[in-house]
């Protein structure tokens, strides 16, 4: 016990060098986006007439003021009694110095907020921003949680204030985006949409589960390549990387599905929004007439606006399939193919088609896996549920 205090006091001590004084203009903003992860997107749904700071909380520059350090030290003692940890305190020393009524994050596995619901009322809003498991979310307690789908929020209900199924707030932004874009500009559709897990590490891996992955990577591509050559086909693939920005990686994930393919492809990357020469992964999404992956989160983001996947995660084996065992067994495995070409190739042929006959899929559970709604987009409840909590809330510390 006095070591685990020690340690707390240690940790405490190595992020001295790193502060920094608050800014003198700073003005009293009504909220903080905690973590600059995925700031640039919550920014984006931040209503206008509200100001924002935003918070760094990783391996970064920590803000102080006299009147926070005071409530720091004073506070201490909730991080030796475990009842917060340290970062969780700054944090708070921060909100007391700011005044700020709301935080809000995108950073939904975060550990920074444990045990802030007990020791305040601060309203704290919490929006998914990737594939978890409910297991995962149950073990977290939330004040408000924006969830990906009706599966996230039945999964932290009972450790929440409110649980709300938004949907994925960068798949509804790609999607107003395209939404306004003129009509002259859109882009030529593809029939085929590789959704990429590719990782460079993964190819010189000794580990079993990597050289699986691997494989797969490596048959499911084979078996595209196959199809565009017989049925005159034009793919896609959504790349991992960004892109010639992050030029090793690109690069290699490039000569890799070049190699594989063994037929052109058109690259989509994970870039916010498309630019001239560039077109990001949503893009793809919108573009194609079938998707296909092994197992990729962009799977669930094409059941929530209609597009059903083709999965090869069976060529893992049971390994991988049981991994999302908490998925109602009739509602995911439809999205599975045996580890066959021809099972592949009968689906896809299939889904071009249109034919559900030959792939019977039933999407009236879709938003089990990704709430999605064209009428009230997922930015768009974000926004109003921030509005909403702030207006309604008091200065907590």
């Amino acid at each position: 016990m006095l070591l685990n205090r020690f340690l707390r006091c240690w940790d405490f001590l190595k992020v001295l060098p790193r502060l920094r004084w608050m800014p003198n203009d700073l003005k009293e903003p009504p909220i903080l986006i905690v973590d600059r992860t995925g700031a640039s997107v919550i920014s984006e749904l931040i209503p206008g007439h509200f100001g924002y700071w935003v918070l760094p909380v990783r391996d970064e520059e920590r803000y102080v003021s006299w009147r926070s350090l005071a409530y720091f030290l004073l506070h201490l003692p909730w991080v030796l009694t475990q009842k917060v940890n340290m970062l969780g305190l700054y944090v708070l020393s921060v909100v007391y110095q700011t005044q700020a009524k709301v935080l809000v994050t995108f950073i939904d596995n975060c550990n920074w907020d444990k045990g802030l619901h007990e020791v305040t009322p601060l309203r704290i809003i919490t929006v998914q921003n990737g594939l978890r498991t409910p297991g995962t979310i149950s073990r977290k307690q939330y004040d408000v949680f924006l969830g990906f789908a009706l599966r996230d929020t039945n999964a932290a209900k009972p450790n929440s204030v409110e649980a709300i199924p938004v949907g994925s707030v960068r798949l509804g932004l790609a999607y107003k985006d395209r939404r306004s874009e003129p009509a002259n500009s859109k882009r030529p559709p593809v029939d085929i949409l590789f959704i990429s897990q590719f990782r460079p590490e993964f190819w010189s891996s000794p580990r079993p589960e990597d050289r699986l992955h691997v494989e797969a990577i490596k048959t499911t591509l084979e078996w595209i390549g196959r199809l565009a050559k017989a049925y005159s086909l034009q793919i896609g693939i959504a790349f991992t990387s960004k892109g010639p920005a992050r030029e090793e990686w690109y690069l290699a994930e490039k000569s890799v599905y070049t190699s594989l393919l063994q037929s052109p492809f058109k690259e989509y990357h994970r870039e916010r929004f498309s630019r001239r020469g560039v077109d990001c992964t949503y893009a793809g999404l919108f573009d194609t007439r079938v998707v296909v992956s092994i197992s990729s989160t962009l799977c669930f983001e094409a059941i929530g606006i209609g597009k059903p996947p083709i999965m090869t995660t069976r060529l893992f084996g049971d390994t991988k399939v049981e991994h999302y065992e908490w998925f109602p067994k009739d509602q995911f495995e439809q999205f599975m193919v045996e580890p066959q070409y021809d099972a592949f190739e009968k689906a896809v042929l299939a889904e071009l088609a249109g034919d559900r006959e030959q792939r019977p899929i039933n999407l009236s559970d879709k938003d089990y896996f990704c709430a999605f709604n064209e009428m009230t987009l997922p930015p768009d409840m974000v926004s109003e549920i921030i509005q909403r909590t702030t207006e309604q809330s008091t200065l907590a510390l």
